[in-house]
């Protein structure tokens, strides 16, 4: 046991020191990288020796890692286009989703079931956290949402902020996640790797994800409807874990419930004189 928990440990410090490697490189360039593509290139190898090895925790880092990279590759276009912030969360949504389906095939083969628990536990908490996050946060329909403070002041109310069609790369990189989640989808589907309730809730994930990019209504309705997706996602954990005897799945909805309710504290107690 301590011998894995080193080797894991070697293969994290490995990734790490690749990343500051490609990040020192890049300066030496001529025409230096965007930050997006070195962390989207250090996750593929992550991915890769985590694959190869066997390393679940290179698995979790090099999702991370990839979080970061559709964050990177998508808030300058979000922010220089003046489009909704929340086609960021769109893609963040569908990207996890996808990690949730890649965990689904893992688990059902019996030498990989291991990294599949992994993928599975670490995708349904991103999901979950990021619309407790969205439930909590007072900003997501304005530009200002990334704290950008140029000169003059960049600040745009939701009519003023442009659909998601004026970019083509952001257009084209949600379409391409939403392709591979689909493909994902149907191929599990066909192999009976996922239970209905399973394949109904991330159906409505999805295309939740994709009616909040269209729909145009106040801030206080989008954190009503963050709030209550977030209630019923963790509600859903709970049961879940329940009926499939799945401790894991217990933990993490009981650590889920900590995590809404002390967010909810700390915004309505705390913050509420802060604007």
């Amino acid at each position: 046991m301590q011998d894995d928990v080193l080797s894991q440990t070697f293969f994290i410090f490995s990734i790490i020191f690749l990343l500051f490697f490609f990040f020192i490189l890049n300066k030496l360039l001529l025409v230096p990288l965007k930050i997006s593509w070195i962390l989207f290139l250090s996750s593929i190898i992550g991915f890769m020796i985590g694959y190869v090895f066997k390393k679940v925790y290179s698995f979790l880092f090099s999702m991370i890692l990839l979080n970061l990279w559709l964050i990177f590759e998508t808030k300058d276009i979000i922010y220089l286009k003046s489009l909704k912030p929340v086609y960021l969360f769109t893609g963040l949504i569908i990207i996890n989703l996808i990690f949730y389906l890649i965990g689904l095939i893992f688990k059902s083969k019996e030498d990989s079931k291991r990294a599949g628990l992994f993928f599975l536990a670490f995708s349904v908490f991103l999901i979950t956290l990021i619309f407790i996050y969205l439930a909590f946060y007072q900003s997501i329909l304005t530009i200002n949402f990334f704290n950008y403070s140029p000169d003059p002041p960049h600040i745009f109310k939701l009519q003023q902020l442009k659909n998601l069609f004026i970019s083509f790369e952001l257009t084209y990189l949600l379409f391409l996640l939403s392709g591979l989640f689909l493909v994902l989808v149907l191929f599990i589907s066909l192999k009976k790797m996922i239970s209905l309730p399973e394949f109904l809730f991330i159906i409505f994930l999805f295309l939740f994800s994709w009616i909040i990019t269209f729909i145009s209504v106040s801030n206080a309705l989008y954190k009503i409807l963050f709030t209550l997706i977030s209630a019923i996602q963790i509600i859903g954990i709970l049961l879940w874990g329940k009926i499939k005897k799945e401790e894991w799945l217990i933990k993490y909805g009981i650590y889920l419930i900590i995590i809404f309710l002390s967010l909810f504290l700390i915004f309505n107690l705390f913050l509420k004189d802060i604007k």
